[in-house]
Protein backbone atom coordinates (compact mmCIF):
# COMPACT_ATOMS: atom_id res chain seq x y z
CA UNK A 1 0.00 0.00 0.00
CA UNK A 2 1.39 3.22 -0.67
CA UNK A 3 0.31 6.47 0.82
CA UNK A 4 0.18 9.78 -1.36
CA UNK A 5 -0.81 12.34 1.41
CA UNK A 6 -0.85 13.41 4.84
CA UNK A 7 -4.53 13.34 5.05
CA UNK A 8 -4.16 9.56 3.51
CA UNK A 9 -1.52 8.65 5.96
CA UNK A 10 -3.79 10.00 8.74
CA UNK A 11 -7.00 8.34 8.09
CA UNK A 12 -6.75 5.31 10.06
CA UNK A 13 -6.00 7.39 13.25
CA UNK A 14 -8.71 9.41 12.75
CA UNK A 15 -10.38 6.84 12.72
CA UNK A 16 -9.13 5.14 15.39
CA UNK A 17 -9.00 8.16 17.71
CA UNK A 18 -13.08 9.27 17.16
CA UNK A 19 -14.08 6.02 18.13
CA UNK A 20 -12.68 6.55 21.70
CA UNK A 21 -13.99 9.08 24.39
CA UNK A 22 -10.45 10.22 25.49
CA UNK A 23 -11.02 13.97 25.43
CA UNK A 24 -6.85 15.02 26.18
CA UNK A 25 -5.49 12.09 23.68
CA UNK A 26 -7.75 13.89 21.12
CA UNK A 27 -6.58 17.26 21.75
CA UNK A 28 -2.56 15.69 22.21
CA UNK A 29 -3.52 13.70 18.49
CA UNK A 30 -4.63 16.94 16.83
CA UNK A 31 -1.64 18.63 18.17
CA UNK A 32 0.37 15.96 16.58
CA UNK A 33 -1.08 15.82 13.77
CA UNK A 34 -0.83 19.45 12.93
CA UNK A 35 2.72 19.63 13.98
CA UNK A 36 2.93 16.27 11.45
CA UNK A 37 1.50 18.46 8.54
CA UNK A 38 3.87 21.28 9.81
CA UNK A 39 6.30 19.39 9.13
CA UNK A 40 5.79 18.21 5.65
CA UNK A 41 5.17 21.42 4.28
CA UNK A 42 7.98 22.88 5.46
CA UNK A 43 10.85 20.09 4.31
CA UNK A 44 13.37 21.08 2.15
CA UNK A 45 16.91 20.09 1.20
CA UNK A 46 18.37 21.69 4.28
CA UNK A 47 15.90 20.23 7.07
CA UNK A 48 15.16 17.02 5.19
CA UNK A 49 17.49 14.77 7.75
CA UNK A 50 15.58 16.63 11.11
CA UNK A 51 12.39 16.51 9.40
CA UNK A 52 12.24 13.04 8.44
CA UNK A 53 13.53 12.15 11.82
CA UNK A 54 11.23 14.22 13.54
CA UNK A 55 7.94 12.68 11.59
CA UNK A 56 9.59 8.89 12.44
CA UNK A 57 9.04 10.17 15.73
CA UNK A 58 5.76 11.49 15.53
CA UNK A 59 4.57 8.12 14.12
CA UNK A 60 5.98 5.96 16.76
CA UNK A 61 3.72 8.50 19.38
CA UNK A 62 1.04 7.40 17.02
CA UNK A 63 1.88 3.78 17.42
CA UNK A 64 2.28 4.07 21.04
CA UNK A 65 -0.82 5.90 21.34
CA UNK A 66 -3.10 3.34 19.72
CA UNK A 67 -1.67 0.60 20.58
CA UNK A 68 -1.84 1.26 24.49
CA UNK A 69 -5.87 2.37 23.87
CA UNK A 70 -6.42 -0.67 22.58
CA UNK A 71 -4.87 -2.78 24.75
CA UNK A 72 -4.90 -1.09 28.14
CA UNK A 73 -4.55 -4.19 30.35
CA UNK A 74 -2.88 -1.64 33.11
CA UNK A 75 -5.96 0.61 33.38
CA UNK A 76 -3.60 3.21 32.20
CA UNK A 77 -5.01 7.36 32.55
CA UNK A 78 -4.75 9.54 29.64
CA UNK A 79 -1.68 11.33 31.15
CA UNK A 80 0.07 8.43 31.66
CA UNK A 81 -0.56 6.97 27.81
CA UNK A 82 0.67 10.31 26.30
CA UNK A 83 3.34 10.41 28.64
CA UNK A 84 4.70 6.91 27.51
CA UNK A 85 4.10 7.74 23.63
CA UNK A 86 6.74 10.71 24.48
CA UNK A 87 9.15 8.75 25.97
CA UNK A 88 9.03 5.84 24.17
CA UNK A 89 9.19 7.57 20.65
CA UNK A 90 12.65 8.51 20.73
CA UNK A 91 13.34 4.60 20.80
CA UNK A 92 10.13 2.98 19.29
CA UNK A 93 11.93 2.13 16.06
Amino acid sequence: MTIKSANEYFLFFDDFFEKYNYPLINEYYITTKENFIKLIQNISTKNAFATIKELVRIDAKLQILSSLIDDNIFKLSETEIIRLAEIDSGTYY
